[in-house]
């Protein structure tokens, strides 16, 4: 019987210790190769999502671009993802898609861009995964016509299709200049 318990205390006690690895600590880095690519690609990324939504936003007005993104982001990013072999993810601590909610170390790191006003991006290593962040701010007006200032910026039909595809959407009220959230690039050790 003795033997049970403890047996049963070391697995508890190892599942608890040891348990899931997402408790690893993010640890700031310095690479300056990885640094380098890293902001090629992001730049890659974010041309080909914003080519993508400007031809939309011509072709069927901002809510269409709304449609556009709704449907088409995320695959866009999976596609670009798969053909640079990393994942390309956008977060935000006021998002619209839930899968792009920040987590609690990137909450941290929005917050730190907000107060150092900075727009220098950053590398992490997490476990096996090394871990790029560069800031998204609201520096394009024409971002305000779907993030901005409902009745100000946001237009009603504009809204009303905001709270059709999202219908929790927490993007709105940003002002020119602002942090809109993070672009994080994973690079994954197989």
């Amino acid at each position: 019987m003795k033997k049970s318990i403890y047996s049963l205390f070391v697995v508890v006690f190892n599942a608890i210790t040891f348990g899931c690895n997402s408790d690893q600590p993010t640890v700031e880095i310095n690479n300056p190769e990885l640094l380098s690519r890293s902001k090629s690609l992001a730049l890659e990324y974010s041309s080909t999502l914003k080519n993508n939504l400007k031809a939309a936003i011509v072709s069927d007005g901002v809510e269409g671009a709304i449609e556009f993104c709704s449907l088409h982001a995320v695959p866009i990013t999976d596609s670009i993802s798969k053909i640079n072999t990393v994942e390309f993810k956008r977060v935000s601590h006021k998002n619209r898609n839930p899968y792009n909610k920040a987590n609690a170390t990137e909450l941290q790191l929005i917050d730190d861009y907000i107060t150092n006003h900075s727009k220098a991006p950053r590398l992490f290593k997490k476990g096996s995964e090394n871990l790029f962040y560069a800031p998204i701010y609201m520096d394009i007006p024409l971002c305000l016509n779907c993030h901005g200032n409902v009745d100000q910026h946001i237009t009603s039909p504009v809204q009303e299709k905001l709270n059709t595809l999202y219908p929790n959407d927490q993007a709105t009220g940003f002002k020119h200049g602002e942090i809109r959230g993070l672009l994080k690039i994973i690079y994954s050790k197989n």
